[in-house]
């Protein structure tokens, strides 16, 4: 075999694998939208939204659904013989924003309520006049890190 046989065959294998991950990543992306719905039933039904760390895991599933949302919306990026056109590749690209946004989401949606469950059982102190800037900082400090 030529050595550029083997290029071709190594950038189509690579292809492949690439679009067989994003379609199973893409696929757990649903599975994960469908638990994170079953998951907001009890907190609706039994109305723990009122409470206050309740609504913290709120916060942290809503932030689970949109990381959900978008692995599951990314099957439609699949690209066959990595040809991009300029159409496909602006969404391609908002997706990708929205992505990286959604997992730093989560990331700091997960310290927040880490750090008030520490804050609760160390210093026995309930914070609940931080969850305003618990909120802020998670929705303003992905914008700036997935950038």
């Amino acid at each position: 075999m030529s050595s550029d046989a083997n290029n071709s065959y190594a950038h189509n294998t690579g292809d492949i694998a690439d679009s067989t991950t994003t379609l199973v990543y893409s696929r757990t992306g649903g599975v994960a939208i469908v638990v994170y719905l079953t998951a907001l039933i009890p907190f609706f039904v039994m109305k723990l939204h009122r409470k206050h760390i309740y609504r913290l895991a709120l916060y942290q599933v809503l932030s689970g659904l949109l990381f959900g949302l978008i692995s599951f919306v990314q099957f439609v990026f699949i690209v066959d013989n990595g040809i991009v056109d300029q159409v496909s590749r602006v969404p391609c690209v908002a997706v990708a924003f929205i992505h990286q946004y959604a997992i730093i989401l989560k990331l700091m949606c997960t310290i927040w309520v880490t750090f008030h469950i520490f804050c609760y059982v160390i210093f026995y102190k309930n914070m609940k006049r931080l969850e305003v800037m618990y909120v802020v900082t998670s929705l303003v400090v992905p914008l700036f890190l997935a950038i």
